[in-house]
């Protein structure tokens, strides 16, 4: 019954996205799309050559994560999308791990593999201790092998601190979640919304995004972007409602996972009708995308460009979700690691 009455309401919402009522249906232009379909063709070999290296990577969201790359950023180049590509597939096979969907930690270790994680991208730890044949391990000497890219990119001696910043909040926000998904299996408590919130705007992985590519593109901004009071407003509503859009699109097979942290349960929780939870949402998404929009449009002009690229991502992520594609691609697992390359329907 729950999954009926939530395909219902997401089909009712692609319906009227289609039709071009859900707000304009912003979708890439011709040129844009032109420009991702030669970069899936030109990374997708590269990226499943160093996938292989790191199974952990899995290898469904290389199409999905270069789409996601491209997009935001069009200016850039191959080597510039190739490096922030391999930057995608690690945020990403670190919610797995942390999640438990990929190797077998106990929470207590999990807990503790996340500072570990944060060490190694600030350079304070080596992988030393990282076994290869472990998904805990492998996933260490990716980031490790990132950091080491990063680190001899052109914007490195300006921004490469902001991003080890953006990065640590991202594993500690993993982590809070960790915290929070213990305590609903001990004792069926969820955090409250804001709590959820509040690390979930980061673990979208938006924000350690757009710190990446300052560092990878070298971008020569009179002043900082991200210490700039309106790019952090914007980069917040820019992660929300990523958030959102991704609570509301993954619901039915969370709860099939026995995953209750997610806005649409904790709207539930609170009192409103699931279908009702799962259109406020969307709403709530689009609010948000909303004031990210106010926000760039009220940058300074060099800035402008930085911000087009946060409403681009969540232009994307929205209308992969209300075309019924898939940024959590299908997968065949054989031994804990994904097999083949899957696209990502939308635009």
């Amino acid at each position: 019954m729950r999954s009926g009455r939530h395909h219902g309401v997401m089909r009712e919402m692609r319906n009227t996205y289609a039709a071009g009522g859900w707000r304009e249906s912003r979708r890439p232009e011709e040129r844009l799309r032109t420009l991702v379909v030669a970069r899936i063709a030109q990374l997708t070999p590269m990226l499943c050559d160093w996938q292989q290296r790191y199974p952990v990577l899995l290898a469904a969201r290389i199409v999905p994560v270069i789409k996601a790359i491209v997009v935001p950023l069009p200016g850039g180049t191959t080597a510039q999308h190739l490096a922030l590509c391999k930057l995608g597939l690690v945020a990403f096979a670190l919610d797995d791990v942390v999640d438990g969907e990929l190797g077998d930690l106990s929470d207590g270790e999990t807990y503790e593999i996340c500072a570990r994680y944060a060490e190694i991208a600030r350079g304070t730890m080596g992988v030393g201790w990282a076994r290869e044949d472990t998904a805990a391990g492998m996933l260490a000497r990716a980031i490790a092998e990132v950091r080491e890219e990063m680190r001899a990119c052109p914007g490195a001696a300006r921004y490469l601190g902001a991003w080890e910043d953006a990065f640590w909040a991202l594993c500690l926000a993993n982590r809070a979640e960790l915290v929070h998904k213990r305590q609903a299996g001990m004792d069926g408590s969820l955090p409250s919304l804001k709590a959820y919130l509040r690390a979930g705007w980061v673990t979208s992985g938006a924000p350690m995004y757009f710190a990446a590519v300052l560092v990878v593109t070298g971008a020569g901004y009179a002043e900082h972007p991200l210490e700039d009071a309106v790019v952090r407003r914007a980069m917040l509503h820019m992660g929300l409602s990523i958030r959102w859009f991704n609570d509301a699109r993954t619901v039915d097979r969370e709860r099939e996972e026995g995953k209750l942290n997610n806005g649409v349960n904790l709207l539930v929780a609170a009192g409103m009708e699931e279908g009702e939870a799962e259109r406020k949402a969307m709403e709530r998404g689009d609010w948000n995308l909303r004031k990210l929009e106010a926000l760039v449009e009220g940058m300074g002009g060099e800035l402008q460009g930085f911000g087009a690229g946060m409403v681009a991502l969540v232009h994307l992520i929205r209308g992969v979700y209300l075309e019924q594609g898939e940024f959590h691609a299908e997968e065949r697992r054989e031994g804990g690691v994904l097999e083949g390359v899957a696209g990502m329907g939308g635009g």
